[in-house]
C-alpha cells in the first residue's frame, strides 16, 4: 500500500492511499467474488482532520458502549481498471464497528448492484495515536499541492508579474520568514465558504509581510497595496515598487525632497 498527503479542493488535508493489484489481492472483498477481478487498482482519498475529529468523539463512546453500531465518513474512491465496467457509487470509509477502529473502504457499483470493500491495513502506530502518526508522516512526506476540477488550484498562479520580485525583495529585507507560507495560505482559504482565489490570498500574505518589513525598517515611508489577481500593485510613499532598486529610488527621492540622510538601519538624520 502506497500513500501520500495533499491539500484538497478547499484546503483540507487529505490522505491518498493507492493499492495496486498485489495490494488488493488479499484485502478486497465483494458480495460476489467474480466481480473482484475487475479491480486491479484502487485509490482512496479522505479528509484527515475530519477523521481525527471523529476519533476524538468515538473514544468515550467506545468506553461507554463498545457494541454501538458503525460509523462511516465520506471518501473518494476511484479505479482506472474498473472505470469501463463499473461506475463507482456510494463511496465512504468505515472508521468504527462495534468497538473495532480498523479502517475499511466501502462502495457499490452501477451494473453490479453489490457491495465492495477493501481492508486498509494501517500500521499499529496509526491506531495507537492517529494524530501523532499523521503529523509525523506529514512532516516526513510533506503535503502536495494538487490540481482539481480544472480550476488550476483555484487560480494559484493568477498573480502579478512582480510576485517573484516581491518574494526576492522580502528575502533581501530579511522580512517575515517563509516557513509555513503555503500552510498559512490554506488556513486562510479554509475560512471561505466558496472556493477562494488562491492567487489573491498568496499575494495578500506576501504583501502584508513585505509591508511590515519595509515599515519596520523605514517607519517614515507609508506602504500600501492593492490586490486583484494579475492587476496587483505595491506602493511605497506613492511609488510603485517591485525590486530593491525601486525601493532605493523611492528612498533617494525622499532624501532629496526632505534633505535628510538614511542609515543602513533605516534611521533618518536631518
Amino acid at each position: 500500500m502506497k500513500y501520500h498527503f495533499q491539500y484538497g479542493y478547499t484546503g483540507t488535508r487529505e490522505m491518498v492511499i493507492f493499492l495496486d493489484e498485489a495490494a488488493l489481492k488479499d484485502n478486497i472483498w465483494a458480495d460476489d467474488d467474480g466481480d473482484i477481478r475487475v479491480y486491479q487498482d484502487l485509490t482512496v482519498t479522505f479528509d484527515i482532520d475530519r477523521y481525527l475529529r471523529l476519533m476524538q468523539l468515538l473514544k468515550p463512546l467506545k468506553e461507554i458502549d463498545a457494541e454501538f453500531g458503525r460509523v462511516q465518513m465520506t471518501a473518494d474512491i476511484e479505479s482506472k481498471s474498473a472505470a469501463e465496467t463499473y461506475k463507482i457509487r456510494g463511496t465512504f470509509i468505515e472508521v468504527y464497528y462495534k468497538g473495532d477502529l480498523n479502517l475499511d473502504a466501502r462502495w457499490w457499483c452501477d451494473g453490479a448492484l453489490i457491495d465492495f470493500g477493501v481492508y486498509l491495513n494501517m500500521p499499529n502506530q496509526f491506531y495507537t495515536d492517529p494524530t501523532a502518526w499523521f503529523e509525523q508522516e506529514i512532516a516526513e512526506k510533506a503535503l502536495k499541492i494538487i490540481m482539481k476540477a480544472g480550476y488550476e488550484m483555484m487560480f494559484w498562479d493568477d498573480v502579478a508579474v512582480d510576485f517573484d520580485h516581491w518574494v526576492h525583495l522580502l528575502e533581501q529585507l530579511g522580512g517575515y520568514s517563509f516557513i509555513n507560507f503555503e500552510q498559512d495560505v490554506w488556513e486562510m482559504a479554509r475560512g471561505h465558504k466558496e472556493p477562494p482565489h488562491i492567487g489573491n490570498i498568496r499575494q495578500h500574505l506576501l504583501l502584508e509581510r513585505l509591508r511590515q518589513a519595509i515599515e519596520g525598517r523605514y517607519r517614515f515611508l507609508p506602504v500600501e497595496y492593492s490586490i486583484n489577481a494579475m492587476d496587483t500593485h505595491l506602493y511605497v510613499n506613492g511609488y510603485s515598487v517591485a525590486t530593491l532598486s525601486d525601493l532605493d529610488r523611492v528612498l533617494g527621492a525622499y532624501c532629496r525632497k526632505n534633505d535628510v540622510t538614511i542609515t543602513e538601519k533605516g534611521d533618518k538624520h536631518e
